[in-house]
């Protein structure tokens, strides 16, 4: 899930508090726009995840679920591993 911090409250606040020079900051920028969008799996970045630690021989369950908007959509993919697939889906229509 990606999390906008353009889009917080706190933008300016953060901003002028830990930019060194906050006045020449371009917002418009679109390095700096993606430079505040933080990738992250159960709301941890950069590897420092607590719990994928997984031994040869284990068997590990993962539960998938699709959330975000369209601009942080994910193909799910396990490196060096075979899985089996199974399909349990509950719809539900508004």
């Amino acid at each position: 899930m990606i999390f906008d911090e353009n889009k917080s409250w706190y933008f300016e606040e953060n901003v002028n508090t830990y930019s060194s020079d906050p006045n020449n900051i371009d917002r418009n920028d679109e390095q700096f726009d993606l430079s505040n969008q933080m990738h992250a799996i159960n709301g941890r970045m950069f590897g420092n995840n607590q719990g994928l630690t997984f031994h040869v021989g284990d068997e590990v369950n993962w539960y998938l679920i699709g959330m975000g908007s369209e601009s942080d959509l994910h193909t799910v993919h396990f490196h060096g591993h075979s899985f089996e697939y199974t399909v349990r889906a509950l719809g539900s229509f508004i």
